[in-house]
């Protein structure tokens, strides 16, 4: 499920990802106030420079499946920086 076309605030989406159990991916620091030990939904989180697209995509070929591993492990927050 992609919570990127839903609209609406920062804690609606994150409402619906713990409905979904889902992984939040992005690089808004405001959804680190939403990660809780207990919490039905994982938050993926980008720290990398303001890069253009095709480089953020190469880190992220690099530096994705670690990361999801994490995920997969139960780790609520991880970071990609």
């Amino acid at each position: 499920m992609r919570l990127g076309s839903l609209k609406g605030s920062d804690v609606a989406m994150w409402r619906k990802a713990e409905q979904e159990g889902a992984v939040v991916f992005t690089k808004d620091a405001d959804f680190l106030n939403f990660v809780s030990e207990g919490s039905n939904a994982s938050l993926l989180h980008y720290r990398g420079f303001n890069s253009r697209r095709a480089a953020i995509l190469a880190e992220l070929k690099i530096k994705l499946p670690a990361a999801i591993l994490k995920l997969r492990s139960g780790e609520k927050l991880v970071f990609i920086q």
